[in-house]
């Protein structure tokens, strides 16, 4: 599990935890 699960899917398209 990442921090990714915190924010909602918008943020993670706006900045990709790769």
């Amino acid at each position: 599990v990442r921090v990714q699960v915190k924010v909602p899917v918008k943020e993670a398209m706006k900045t990709p935890i790769m």
